[in-house]
């Protein structure tokens, strides 16, 4: 922390000593400025203090795994402004709570066009849906909902362009760019491109590629990014709506014999493997703002494809594996600003749908399509914020109830099982084969209380 803040004071004062003209600092409400005729430099701190506390029943005797937890979620420093022109933009945002590698959250290079075209390189977050675009502490809940935490594409390093047309009431804004793309994991198919890697070929660092597009628009006027609707006066009773739609194609390959196998008796000497998947996933929302109540509602669909390259021969026949996936899950979460401002209140309801394949265990073959990589799940909650300062000083309190209906591990116990938001749900219990209806359910209460402060 003291070699980053030392190396942005020289640099700071580099810069401002290059200057001829007259320098400037400002404290503002949320953090400090500095800037001189050709730089602009400002700082915001923000830090989060959570105390977590969590209780989970059924499913496979999980019910010792209650916890509770005082953390800090997010702690970041972030960077932005000018250099030279107003045009030529930056932004650099640091979380010291991550691991090193993804110590970097954003660094971002924008050149500013105008309204309608802006080019943009660098890491950010992958502008696809709505809800993972509000930044962390412009949320309701202190954490996003778990069908979104399951569709996301994460941070993403590559070429965008931006743009709006129309400033005051857009009636279309636009975001497409092309990324890295790099494997969350060999049964997650989606992109999480947030660590630094190194300049050198690995299975995660390939010939792939990801295009993103989102399109949105606002036709009553300009809605800022966010959740909950916190106006105040004359801007209190003006209704605000959005809507908008975003598209993912990410394709990689992956190495997960237990799901789709490789004929071919060896890897290649590359490392690279012989089993792609193709993903597409699509996200359609909606949003509106009217006299302190908020309204936001998401449905995402996603399908991946499975194929062999190379010498690999596999078929998925005989119920013996998986030739591709459909998951889709929906949310709703609405509020309203008691006191505008000030005193909030908010409810969430959101689901996952994961899809079910065959499977074997030696001659037993599941009755029906029971493996899967995910549970179904439901969420409830309920949430409380508290603004002493906007969100500058905000206390947050929620409650979540999950319902995870579980299935069988498609890895049969001899990987990582099923993957879960908030743990890792425990397989379904009982004979193979059983029938559907008797499928266990893995149940999660959640409390959260959290103070923000931003600086």
């Amino acid at each position: 922390m003291r070699l980053v803040l030392a190396v942005l004071c020289l640099a700071l004062a580099a810069s401002l000593s290059a200057q001829d003209t007259a320098t400037h600092t400002q404290i503002r409400p949320a953090g400090l400025r500095f800037w001189t005729e050709g730089f602009e430099l400002n700082l915001e701190t923000l830090v989060q203090f959570r105390l977590t506390v969590q209780d989970e029943r059924g499913g496979n005797d999980t019910n010792g795994r209650d916890f509770y937890l005082f953390r800090v979620p997010r702690a970041r420093l972030s960077l932005y402004g000018h250099i030279f022109e107003p045009m030529l933009q930056y932004r650099v945002q640091l979380n010291f709570v991550r691991q090193p590698a993804e110590f970097i959250e954003v660094a971002r290079f924008r050149l500013a066009l105008g309204s309608a075209l802006n080019l943009n390189a660098g890491q950010d977050r992958v502008v696809w849906d709505w809800e993972r675009r509000v930044p962390g502490q412009n949320l309701r809940f202190v954490e996003r909902a778990y069908v979104n935490e399951v569709f996301h594409q994460d941070w993403g390093k590559g070429l965008w362009v931006d743009g709006a047309i129309g400033a005051e009431a857009p009636l279309l804004k636009y975001w497409l760019g092309v990324y890295n793309g790099v494997l969350r994991g060999d049964n997650d198919f989606r992109n999480k491109d947030g660590a630094q890697n190194a300049d050198s070929f690995t299975r995660f660092v390939d010939g792939e590629v990801m295009v993103s597009m989102r399109l949105e628009t606002q036709p009553l006027g300009a809605l800022p990014t966010g959740l909950g609707d916190n106006r105040a006066g004359e801007e209190h009773g003006k209704p605000q709506v959005a809507a908008g739609v975003g598209f993912n194609y990410f394709t990689s390959g992956f190495n997960d014999g237990l799901l789709r196998g490789d004929t071919a008796s060896v890897l290649p000497a590359s490392g690279r493997p012989r089993t792609q998947q193709e993903t597409v996933a699509f996200v359609v929302d909606a949003h509106g703002r009217w006299y302190g109540a908020s309204l936001d509602a998401a449905f995402y669909a996603r399908m991946t494809n499975f194929s062999n390259r190379g010498s690999n021969r596999y078929s998925p026949r005989g119920k013996q594996g998986i030739g591709d996936l459909f998951d889709w899950g929906w949310s709703i979460e609405g509020g309203y600003f008691i006191l505008p401002r000030e005193l909030g209140v908010f409810v969430r309801v959101n689901a996952l749908n994961a899809d079910e394949f065959w499977g074997s265990d030696g001659v037993v073959a599941t009755a029906g399509h029971q493996r899967a990589i995910r549970p179904d799940a439901m969420e409830y909650g309920l949430a409380v914020n508290y603004h002493f300062q906007g969100d500058r000083l905000k206390f947050s309190l929620d409650i979540n109830y999950v319902d995870q209906q579980l299935a069988y591990p498609y890895d049969r116990g001899f990987g990582t099982g099923l993957l879960g938001v908030y743990n890792r749900p425990p397989a379904r219990s009982g004979a193979l084969g059983s029938h559907p209806a008797n499928d266990d359910h893995n149940v999660i209460w959640i409390v959260r209380l959290q103070i923000q402060w931003i600086l």
